[in-house]
């Protein structure tokens, strides 16, 4: 049971498939001095429809106290943006608001990645910016993606955890793109929910992923 008092910063991480879930499974112990991470599946179809209930339930579980939700500093919402969803902005954004209005206090991130997770992983090795919205794509990242870790499966523990070791190069990388897309794009980059709006709906290849690891960052003083 999580106590009401805790020094820790409790997150709660909802991904979308098991290589989500493994790759935030390296950062729960890396930063378990100062986050209590907590990492749970919801499948891609069923995201966002059923964040409200997986919240609910899950607080259940792991608090003992009587207001439910109120003990979650950060949620993170950790997804692909596929072509397919780009019209469902709306929608997500009333889920969003939903989920705040649930908790005032409670940050929530999306960590979002064009095209499919491996785009993200592959970040951790090179700078591509490269478009990943069609099949053939997807399938280019991942077989990059595989020249550095050819073990690499999607869900593989030992092979996210591999990757995930990589996480500062893969923070330089993205931050570089997704400010080159910002400014490209002219993005409105000073309200967080607006700028999320906008790179959801864009075409271009990008991450926020690296924003939640900078977040940790920041409250581990002893940990880069």
């Amino acid at each position: 049971m999580r106590k009401l008092k805790n020094s820790k910063k409790y997150v709660l991480v909802v991904c979308e498939s098991p290589s989500e879930k493994e790759y935030i499974k390296y950062f729960k112990k890396k930063f378990d001095s100062v986050a209590d991470i907590h990492p749970i599946v919801i499948p891609g179809t069923k995201f966002f429809p059923e964040l409200m209930e997986t919240l609910t339930k899950t607080e259940k579980a792991n608090c003992n106290i009587e207001l439910i939700g109120q003990n979650i500093d950060e949620i993170w919402l950790f997804f692909d943006v596929e072509e397919k969803d780009k019209s469902a902005w709306d929608n997500r954004k009333k889920i969003l608001k939903d989920l705040q209005e649930y908790n005032q206090n409670m940050h929530i991130r999306l960590l979002m990645t064009s095209g499919c997770v491996e785009y993200w992983f592959l970040l951790h090795y090179k700078k591509q910016g490269s478009p990943v919205i069609t099949e053939s794509e997807k399938d280019r990242v991942i077989n990059e993606l595989k020249i550095f870790v050819s073990s690499y499966k999607k869900g593989d523990q030992n092979s996210t955890c591999k990757i995930a070791e990589n996480y500062k190069t893969a923070i330089k990388n993205a931050d570089s793109i997704l400010h080159q897309v910002i400014r490209e794009e002219n993005i409105n980059d000073n309200k967080e929910l607006e700028r999320n709006a906008q790179l959801f709906i864009s075409q271009r290849a990008f991450s926020t992923v690296h924003e939640a690891l900078n977040y940790l960052i920041s409250i581990s003083p002893n940990i880069s």
